[in-house]
């Protein structure tokens, strides 16, 4: 994930980066419930989503869409170097 992907994706959820720890990962996993719906009307209208790492980051970080069952764990993908403070 980019620095402008990630910084996208931190901003939907109102966080700021902040480095790595258990805490941090907390607040994301949280924000990241709090802030991204999950969504499943797609489903049924015939869109098809798929799970690639850039595609959901566009769809959930810049789209302002939902998240899928294999996209709600996005927070651990997300920080690999970075976490978040609110």
């Amino acid at each position: 994930m980019s620095v402008d992907d990630q910084a996208a994706y931190l901003a939907r959820l109102g966080l700021e980066a902040e480095p790595p720890s258990a805490e941090a990962l907390i607040r994301l996993q949280r924000a990241q419930v709090e802030q991204v719906p999950y969504e499943t009307l797609w489903i049924h209208t015939g869109q098809r989503w798929g799970v690639d790492l850039s595609e959901s980051v566009a769809r959930i970080a810049n789209g302002r869409r939902g998240a899928t069952a294999s996209t709600s764990t996005a927070p651990s993908a997300c920080c690999s170097s970075h976490s978040a403070t609110r």
